[in-house]
Parts: structure tokens; C-alpha cells; sequence
């Protein structure tokens, strides 16, 4: 049994990957990465995987023109509760999905991540959007990009509990 649950995670690892989504997901023609990295936590039935993307000045540039930036990634997916991209701090009606992406007990590599991420939120210098399921005061499943404009960072958290 414990080797069919690795085969599966094995094989849904690449569907994680949102660098080809990113025009997708800032809602601009063309981003460009610097850098990337991937640090996820797994157990069955559940998973927080962050990537952090570094992004180019020309590629936040776009993104910051923008007079109202939509995400528009599962644009057809109506199973979604969407909240389109908004300057931060998150809106008090988030909390509880605010909650789950910064309190999520994890491994070292992951915590670290999960702080970086507290440091952007609490900074109030950057926007956030994201995707739940099946609802704000129940998630379940959050798609939470966070885009940190001193930093030039976007990250990307897929968390499913």
C-alpha cells in the first residue's frame, strides 16, 4: 500500500510546477524567472508545497502597470472561490486561509519558507490572491500566490488538508 501512495505522489509531483502558468497567474503577457525554488511537505491526504519564484524587474513591472491584475489561472475550474489579486495586508474575511498558509506545522525547509512568506505578509509591501476550496471560513484546499514587490518574489502555495 505504502508503495502504490509514493508511486502516485511520484507521479502527480509535475502537476505542483506553476512556472508555466505564471502569465496565467500575474495575469501579463510574459514573465521571466531568475530563479526557482520547491519546498514541500507530503503525508497522505495532504501536502503544502511552495514555489518561489524570483522574478525580473520587467516581469513586475508588468504586473505592477496593471490597473487591476486578475489571476486568471482555472479560469474553468467552478469549484473555485477566487479572490483576484489585492495590495496587502490580507482582508480580515481571510483569516482563516491567511491562517492555514502561515500556520502549517512542517519540516525545517519548509518552515523557513513559511517564514519568509510571514515576512512579506506582515511587511504590507506586496499583493495577494488566491484560489479555495470549498470555502473562505472552511478551506481545504488553497491555491495562495503572494507576490512580494521589495523582493521581486512570487510564491506560490498549494496546501491541501
Amino acid at each position: 500500500m505504502l508503495c502504490i501512495i509514493v508511486f502516485m505522489i511520484v507521479l502527480n509531483l509535475d502537476k505542483f510546477t506553476y512556472d508555466n502558468d505564471l502569465e496565467q497567474i500575474l495575469g501579463v503577457k510574459q514573465v521571466t524567472i531568475e530563479n526557482k525554488k520547491l519546498v514541500d511537505s507530503w503525508a497522505v491526504g495532504e501536502w503544502y508545497v511552495c514555489e518561489s519564484y524570483e522574478l525580473d524587474k520587467m516581469s513586475l513591472s508588468s504586473f505592477l502597470s496593471m490597473p487591476a491584475p486578475k489571476n486568471n489561472i482555472y479560469l474553468s475550474d467552478d469549484k473555485w472561490i477566487r479572490v483576484d489579486w489585492e495590495r496587502l495586508p490580507v482582508n480580515d474575511a481571510y483569516s482563516a486561509v491567511e491562517s492555514m498558509i502561515i500556520n502549517y506545522a512542517a519540516n525545517a525547509s519548509l518552515n523557513r519558507i513559511i517564514n519568509e512568506i510571514k515576512n512579506v505578509l506582515s511587511s504590507n509591501n506586496g499583493y495577494y490572491s488566491f484560489l479555495v476550496q470549498p470555502s473562505f471560513d472552511i478551506p481545504e484546499k488553497i491555491l495562495f500566490c503572494l507576490l512580494d514587490v521589495k523582493g521581486h518574489r512570487l510564491y506560490v502555495v498549494d496546501l491541501k488538508i
